[in-house]
């Protein structure tokens, strides 16, 4: 990550938007990061010899002459501003080879590149045979003639069919589908209307058959386990299957377990949804799971019951919400497991699980701790705190509610959550630790302080209360720092800057708004002080403001019965559910 403050060297930056916009003149900076100064100088073009692309500026190296334009004629510059002649033309000047430093190399294993693509494109069947011809070519190399067509491959074996009269008589003929191996055994002879390749779940070889819009189930052997005489099969896990949306069918027996809708139903662990009602076992065993009912509820009643349940039941919780609360986990006994207080959760796979608490993506486990990282070791804070940050400097940064505090890598209560941001959390056990090792410590104190913005010959720059220059002015556009980051101009972008002038958000946009409740307005989205998009408003949404109060008024600039299209509020607790 790129640091104003600390960085080292001389940079060449191009401000675009310091000119008049009609002007072919543009401007640029001399960044020098290691004395803290900087020099404008205003030619058509200017360039060196090293391009970083982390932060979009030349570098110029130790004595080094980058090259400038003015009028078509080119000279070269050092970097005091000092020019000399320059034998070539503009077009030799733009022509220049140039060395770019990227944000992030693409580290690969040897191991990881070594491949034998002629072998795994033959296994793969995309070199031994060729769609709509019956000639496969076998490992061997010798050409095996089969006695049907070949449409495609699946599951390590190759889809097969032939054409046959039309059942109704039309001029266009109706095709049958079976399949066979890379060796050209035939497993399945052609006779299915259609195959669902791809199978209920991968590794188990099952797969959807269809006979005049009846289906069944075949193995990877060629086996019917269920005879094409039912509806169209939702999903099978090899022991029971869901069949037109409300039926669960032993497929051993062929016998009914439950019946009941159980639209989009997917089974999960031994477990499938059931509507909004409930889940429900394998073995036919119903679970209700306390569902509101949304015209006569009792206020008092709100919290014991929950507008929507999740798809799919996995280690044994299933994700609930409740309007009023946001989104948790219950047990099959409708027992409130993880409290609902998220603003998005997802469902667990391994014991883990992806959520949101207000604008911060996180994980938890399936009781409910944050799972933190502490110098690459996973931590996990309890559950009594609603939310917890990766360890930084010794501490972990946890949430009750509104307000802050820290614990220490033994989980001990180091601050109590009594602090109303993250950053005086942080600000205040920094200056406990430096007043408790240091006896000259007011110097450190101000450093801690908050950098304050300053203009000068009509760009910005940053600087400590006491005057000292922290950034000088580079920027084009430089924002106060709010809940500690501040937006800036920087080469024709906005980016956002925390306190240690550190780009903490690189160039995100050509526009955008300063944090407000944890997020910040870019464009048609809001994203949160890692960059990630929290919200993507629909694009008939207008009038986009920052966050307060946890919600945003604006407009929805479309027609729509019942809507009071000017006056649309946005809140945090966005519709909709995982």
């Amino acid at each position: 990550m790129f640091n104003f403050k600390t960085a080292k060297g001389v940079y060449l930056i191009r401000i675009p938007d310091y000119r008049d916009s009609f002007s072919h003149i543009a401007s640029y900076v001399i960044y020098n990061a290691t004395k803290k100064t900087a020099r404008i100088i205003n030619y058509e073009y200017a360039i060196a010899s090293t391009y970083d692309a982390e932060i979009e500026a030349y570098i110029i190296k130790d004595h080094e002459k980058f090259l400038v334009s003015e009028n078509e004629q080119c000279f070269y510059m050092d970097e005091d501003g000092n020019i000399s002649p320059y034998d070539g033309d503009l077009f030799s000047m733009r022509n220049k080879k140039i060395k770019i430093i990227h944000q992030k190399e693409d580290i690969r294993s040897e191991q990881a590149t070594i491949c034998n693509w002629e072998e795994f494109e033959s296994f793969c069947g995309r070199k031994n045979y060729k769609k709509g011809e019956n000639e496969l070519i076998i490992s061997n190399g010798d050409v095996i003639k089969l006695p049907y067509k070949i449409k495609d491959d699946f599951d390590r074996l190759l889809l097969i069919y032939k054409d046959i009269p039309n059942r109704n008589g039309d001029m266009w003929n109706e095709r049958l589908y079976g399949f066979c191996d890379y060796e050209g055994n035939i497993i399945v002879e052609p006779k299915y209307d259609s195959i669902w390749c791809c199978g209920f779940r991968k590794g188990l070889g099952l797969y959807q058959v269809e006979i005049g819009e009846r289906h069944g189930i075949v193995n990877k052997e060629g086996i019917e386990i269920l005879p094409p005489i039912y509806g169209f099969i939702w999903d099978c896990d090899g022991k029971v299957a869901i069949i037109d949306d409300g039926i669960l069918l032993d497929i051993k027996s062929q016998k009914v377990i439950y019946e009941e809708p159980m639209i989009g139903g997917i089974i999960k662990d031994g477990w499938i949804r059931v509507s909004n009602i409930g889940v429900l076992k394998t073995d036919g065993t119903f679970y209700p799971i306390s569902v509101k009912d949304r015209v006569n509820v009792p206020v008092l009643e709100w919290g014991k019951y929950y507008d929507e349940i999740g798809i799919q039941f996995c280690n044994g919780l299933l994700p609930v919400y409740d309007s009023k609360r946001g989104y948790g986990y219950v047990n099959e006994d409708s027992i409130e497991v993880i409290r609902c207080k998220y603003n998005e959760i997802h469902p667990f796979v391994d014991g883990k699980a992806k959520v949101r608490y207000d604008v911060d993506f996180g994980t938890i486990d399936t009781d409910g701790n944050i799972i933190v990282k502490k110098d690459g070791n996973e931590i996990r804070i309890p559950n009594k705190y609603d939310w917890a940050y990766d360890f930084e400097n010794g501490i972990s940064i946890v949430q009750k509610g509104t307000l802050y505090g820290c614990v220490d890598g033994k989980l001990n209560e180091l601050m109590p959550c009594v602090f109303h941001s993250a950053e005086d959390v942080r600000k205040v056990y920094k200056k406990i630790k430096i007043s408790i090792q240091t006896e000259d410590y007011q110097e450190m104190f101000l450093d801690l302080e908050t950098p304050i913005p300053y203009e000068e010959n009509q760009l910005y720059g940053f600087k400590r209360i006491d005057g000292k220059i922290l950034c000088p002015p580079i920027f084009s556009v430089a924002h106060k720092f709010v809940e500690g980051m501040a937006l800036v101009g920087y080469n024709d972008k906005m980016c956002y800057l925390n306190e240690n002038l550190e780009m903490a958000i690189p160039f995100v946009t050509r526009r955008g708004e300063d944090f407000s409740e944890g997020l910040a307005l870019i464009g048609s989205q809001y994203i949160n002080k890692k960059g990630e998009c929290v919200i993507k408003t629909d694009h008939h949404i207008v009038n986009l403001k920052s966050f307060s109060g946890g919600e945003v008024h604006c407009e929805y600039n479309w027609c729509e019965p019942h809507r009071d299209n000017d006056d649309y509020v946005l809140t945090k607790r966005i519709c909709g559910f995982e």
